[in-house]
């Protein structure tokens, strides 16, 4: 679980993480209205992939070619004492089409 604590000393706001996930759905017809598969990305292990610290995935964005679809999320440095410690790295996720 994340805690943060953000803003001034006299403004204390907080939230809490459990779980961090990426949700995508993707219609199975040309119908927008039919039904969706929902694909769901996992991304609370971020919290410590390279032993440097546990991260906070933010600001996810998707795009989609003809080649697949990628997903870029921007990682935050969490401290031992649960504030945010500033941006570390972009992470970019690519999932080549299937046919």
């Amino acid at each position: 679980m994340v805690h943060s604590r953000l803003g001034t000393a006299q403004h204390r706001h907080w939230f809490t993480a459990p779980a961090s996930r990426l949700y995508l759905a993707v219609s199975q017809t040309s119908d927008p209205t039919e039904t969706y598969s929902i694909y769901t990305l996992n991304t609370t292990l971020a919290r410590d992939p390279d032993q440097d610290g546990p991260r906070i995935p933010d600001f996810p964005h998707f795009a989609v070619d003809h080649y697949g679809l990628y997903i870029s999320i921007n990682e935050f440095n969490i401290t031992p004492e649960g504030n945010i410690d500033g941006f570390i790295d972009a992470v970019i996720l690519a999932i080549p089409r299937t046919t």
